[in-house]
């Protein structure tokens, strides 16, 4: 930045810590000795803009971000790690603990034996009346009739179903016209990097057959997935 320019004031929704982002902008300024004041708009409300930003005051902020961070709970029947920003990955059996601990439930899923009808009334009313369901996978993960059922009951607040049970959807079931369900086209494993995905794990498995290697992504035909 131009050694003319000496005061600069950015705007910004949250202090953003990567490269690109405000708190990585902030950072940069205050490195090259500029002085940088902040406007922050939160819930539609601006922030103070007259205050001087320092390295503390960004510490600061960034560590008010991190107090109201999403706390992020896995379960999964394998014994992994937990990827960055996940705070626990519990075993299977702790799956009616997820459910009472959390506000928002993401089913990733495959579709087995072992998963079909997996949520059904009695899950529901494991979870908090305010909770939201989401499904991104497989529809037959929840029973259609169920999901249907803890809504009218009150059992959880709102569903958003990319997948459903049956699919598609006949054009009169109620879960169109549910005030609390949104219903999306069996969409939510669209990206734009997905076709550079698959075909980097071809190209790749491609020299891995070759030179005699262990293949990437391989489906396990016992477990399903």
């Amino acid at each position: 930045m131009s050694e003319r320019i000496q005061r600069v004031m950015v705007i910004t929704a949250h202090p953003d810590d990567s490269e690109f982002g405000a708190g990585g902008t902030i950072a940069k300024l205050t490195r090259e000795g500029k002085i940088v004041t902040y406007c922050i708009l939160t819930n539609g409300n601006k922030g103070s803009s007259d205050r001087t930003m320092t390295p503390e005051r960004l510490a600061q902020i960034r560590e008010e971000e991190q107090k109201n961070a999403a706390r992020v709970l896995g379960v999964d029947i394998e014994d992994v790690a937990p990827e960055p920003g996940v705070e626990a990955i519990w075993p299977a059996d702790r799956l009616p603990d997820l459910l009472r601990a959390s506000d928002v439930v993401v089913i990733c899923l495959p579709l087995t034996k072992a998963t079909h009808h997996l949520f059904t009334r009695e899950r529901f009313a494991q979870m908090q009346r305010h909770a939201i369901i989401i499904n991104v996978t497989r529809g037959e993960i929840i029973r259609g009739e169920d999901v249907l059922a803890a809504l009218e009951e009150g059992l959880i607040w709102g569903a958003g179903l990319d997948v459903t049970d049956p699919e598609p959807l006949p054009k009169d079931h109620p879960l169109w016209r549910h005030p609390r369900a949104i219903v999306t086209p069996h969409t939510a494993g669209g990206s734009p990097r997905r076709a550079g995905r698959v075909i980097a794990t071809f190209c790749e498995n491609l020299r891995r057959r070759r030179d005699g290697r262990p293949l990437l992504a391989l489906i396990d035909k016992q477990k399903g997935y």
